[in-house]
Formats: C-alpha cells, sequence, structure tokens
C-alpha cells in the first residue's frame, strides 16, 4: 500500500507501507519504506504517523517520539549524523518546549526552545567548565546585567 499523507519533512511523499490498515488507511502498527532509504516504524492513525515511532533518514538522522497527526508533537530523541544530540519536546516538527542539547563540541544548551530556536531560560555549559545562564530571544543571548550571568 502506498501512503500519500506522509508529512514529515526530507521525505518523498510515497512510501511503501507494510502493516495493518483500515478503510483502506494505514491504522495501527506498521512500517514505511522511502525509494530514497529513509523509513518509519510506529504507529499510525487515519494514514498519518500518529503515537510512537521512530523515523530513520538516509542523512543518518534518527528520530523516535510522539506523532500526532503526522507531525512530531511531543518528547522525542534526536540523533543527528554531524553527532549533535536533542532530547526533548516539538511541536508542529519544530523543537518547543524544554530540550537539551549537546553538540559534538561537548558544548550543551538546556533549557527553553520556541519554533525551533533557543528562547526563554537556558544554561549553555562549555567544554572549559565555564557556564552561561540566562534568557534567550530567537536563538540570540541577551547580553545585559538584568538577564544573564557567566560563571569562568
Amino acid at each position: 500500500m502506498l501512503v500519500l499523507n506522509s508529512k514529515t519533512s526530507d521525505e518523498p511523499k510515497k512510501g511503501l507501507y507494510s502493516g495493518e490498515t483500515k478503510d483502506g488507511e494505514a491504522e495501527g502498527a506498521g512500517k514505511e519504506i522511502f525509494a530514497n532509504g529513509n523509513s518509519y516504524q510506529g504507529l499510525y492513525k487515519n494514514g498519518n504517523r500518529h503515537g510512537l515511532g521512530l523515523a530513520v533518514f538516509n542523512s543518518g538522522n534518527s528520530y523516535f517520539g510522539e506523532f500526532k497527526n503526522g507531525y512530531r508533537n511531543g518528547h522525542f530523541h534526536v540523533i543527528y549524523a554531524n553527532g549533535r544530540i536533542y532530547a526533548g519536546d516539538f511541536k508542529d516538527d519544530l523543537r518547543h518546549g524544554y530540550g537539551v542539547e549537546t553538540y559534538p563540541s561537548g558544548e550543551k544548551y538546556s533549557g527553553q526552545f520556541k519554533s525551533g530556536e533557543w528562547h526563554g531560560f537556558g544554561t549553555v555549559t562549555f567544554p572549559s567548565g565555564r557556564i552561561y545562564r540566562g534568557v534567550f530571544e530567537n536563538g540570540n543571548l541577551k547580553e545585559d546585567d538584568k538577564h544573564c550571568s557567566f560563571n569562568v
């Protein structure tokens, strides 16, 4: 069965589906495999990814978490091909809410995200041990005495 309503980005819209169906739609547990090597295994509802699932991309990125109506909505654990790791909340396919992101360089951000960007209170820990705590807006830190502090 071809799934025509795949909404997660970085994939073609049609995949080879194997699993449970209802009225010709993916429903329950199933697996999609795409011609480009991407795959998804997990739960479906009304033809959409809905519930726990694992998406693995040919780029080397993988997402495990809660899909709702075809979108990443809920808690996810993401491993990127470049070694970056994110564990936290998603809303409408973007990091949104609380999360922890670790970079291959050893830097780590823990705090709030909004629409995929660091936004709100957060802490950045550098490999040297230096720590920044403060407020971020749209991915940029607010560098003033009112909103941030550094620990060297």
